[in-house]
């Protein structure tokens, strides 16, 4: 007969909280706002990467290219060389997403004034943060990828898109998001990749929100 060891039982005992937490957790959208302004120890010189934290020099491939990238679009260089001597030097800092609270999808990268999303888990209070969808577009910074096309986007998601769902989901409140994952797997989503029915959920939740804002702003311009 076996007998487990204390750190394997310690092991089963943690793994068991954590999945006590994942099924317990009532996760609720709060607002979108720029990283800076929420993300914990998020700095102008701070860029979010995905993984384990790293030395510069061990960055390499779509990952490092992505880095870079950040570092242009929040303007702490004037090109990629400029940039990768900076972060050699310490004075632009490379972080784990996860030491901050944010998902690192693919690259990760988050910098100060990209929008995030803002999610509470109302069961344990704790907040989480998730940059948003780039698009459809295969040039994006989170694939390692910076021109024009990339910056452009961007910009679009930090001066209007992150702006404009801010707006809605304060005024709608908050958007709970468990029933819209629960609803969204039963019609065919995996959450991961396939995501349509959890946006078009997701959208229906915000609409009346964003006609209001609409009509508000039409009322102004009259």
């Amino acid at each position: 007969m076996s007998v487990e060891r204390p750190a394997d039982l310690r092991r089963h005992a943690a793994n068991a909280r954590a999945a006590e937490r994942i099924c317990a957790a009532d996760p609720v959208l709060l607002d979108v706002r720029p990283a800076g302004n929420v993300v914990p120890g998020m700095t102008r010189e701070t860029i979010l990467t995905s993984g384990a934290p790293l030395p510069w020099d061990a960055y390499t491939g779509g990952q490092r290219n992505a880095i870079l990238g950040g570092a242009l679009f929040e303007g702490l260089a004037r090109d990629a060389a400029e940039a990768a001597a900076a972060l050699a030097g310490g004075r632009i800092r490379i972080r784990p997403c996860h030491d901050h609270g944010c998902v690192g999808s693919v690259a990760g990268i988050y910098t100060a004034s990209m929008p995030v999303f803002v999610v509470e888990d109302r069961a344990g209070g704790t907040r989480g943060f998730c940059n948003l969808f780039e698009g459809p577009a295969p040039a994006r910074l989170n694939y390692g990828v910076w021109n024009d096309d990339v910056q452009r986007s961007l910009a679009t998601i930090q001066e209007v898109i992150g702006p404009l769902l801010g707006d809605a989901i304060r005024a709608r409140g908050g958007v709970p998001l468990r029933p819209i994952m629960r609803r969204a797997l039963h019609m065919g989503d995996e959450l991961h990749s396939r995501n349509t029915a959890a946006t078009v959920l997701f959208t229906r939740e915000l609409f009346p929100a964003l006609l209001d804002l609409a009509h508000a702003a039409h009322g102004q311009a009259v």
